[in-house]
């Protein structure tokens, strides 16, 4: 089997290992040691407060990432008064939200999208752990030359359906092309995207640029490419060209007040990244509170 890719992993791990060391977790994850691969088991234990703060770029990661979920778990709740009955997560890696929502929203219709050998390991662990996912529940291997859109119709996503869309953690590895391509597999007539960017290294504060160069390197080991880094203007420009009518910032101020005040382990969202809110036919406050969001200037 070809081996996953080490950031799924790795992702997995802080999950797990945030799940069982933080005394305020940012999320709630019963799945995510299950999910993490055998090899990695250890390394939960071992990720705690002071191994991160023996490495510095490492220490700095693991809150923007959580955060990341965070947001994600917060819009689904909202999502769920807000006549929505469609979740979409591409490039899911070892991600759980269908899992941890699926419960609650038991009408809903999840899909997750990444490459096939990573689907075919998550549907592995999900057999031996006796895990029952969503009723509603499709993985969505993206290798063939068929494209996301077509793959996706055969599972029966609808366009006509309000659709909550993931691409956290994707956009960095896509060229503009595959990510206007991407996004547009999953426009719908009304309905949400939330996607990370990471902004230039030109644009960044002296104090973040050797941690970019670590991303990157990191990323690179891992046997994934770094290519794409936008400023919100950019990022706007794309969510625009595919569709999305009303386009916003996440505030991580409001979110570093509300969740980071009352911490003692030093964690941060600082990371010279953006988390980008796309709406199109809805007001977006009916998902997503005033105070949470920045608009663009």
């Amino acid at each position: 089997m070809t081996e996953l890719p080490r950031t799924a992993a790795f992702l997995a791990t802080l999950r797990a290992a945030h799940q069982r060391h933080a005394e305020l977790p940012l999320i709630e994850d019963q799945f995510a040691e299950m999910l993490c691969p055998p090899e990695y088991s250890t390394l939960i234990e071992r990720l705690d407060q002071p191994l991160f703060e023996q490495n510095g770029d490492l220490f700095r990661s693991r809150g923007f990432l959580l955060l990341r979920s965070r947001i994600v778990d917060d819009v689904l709740v909202a999502s769920s008064d807000a006549g929505f009955s469609q979740y979409v997560a591409h490039g899911a890696g070892l991600d759980a939200t269908p899992l941890r929502f699926g419960g609650q929203l038991p009408d809903w219709h999840f899909f997750e999208t990444d490459q096939a050998f990573v689907l075919d390991y998550k549907k592995r662990r999900l057999r031996e752990f006796k895990i029952r996912p969503p009723s509603e529940y499709d993985l969505v291997p993206v290798d063939g030359d068929r494209s996301v859109s077509e793959l996706l119709a055969d599972c029966g996503f609808d366009r006509s359906q309000r659709t909550l869309v993931s691409c956290m953690g994707v956009l960095p590895y896509l060229s503009r092309d595959e990510a206007e391509e991407l996004l547009r597999s999953t426009m719908t007539r009304s309905g949400v995207v939330l996607l990370d960017i990471h902004l230039p290294t030109h644009a960044l504060p002296s104090h973040l640029r050797d941690y970019r160069e670590w991303t990157v390197r990191f990323a690179s080991e891992s046997g994934e490419t770094m290519t794409s880094f936008y400023d919100v203007h950019e990022a706007q420009e794309l969510l625009s060209s595919v569709g999305y009518e009303d386009i916003w910032i996440v505030d991580l101020a409001h979110y570093e007040s509300s969740l980071l005040t009352d911490r003692t382990d030093g964690m941060t969202f600082e990371i010279g990244a953006k988390i980008m809110i796309g709406v199109v036919g809805m007001n977006v406050l009916d998902v997503i509170p005033w105070a949470t969001m920045e608009p663009i200037v």
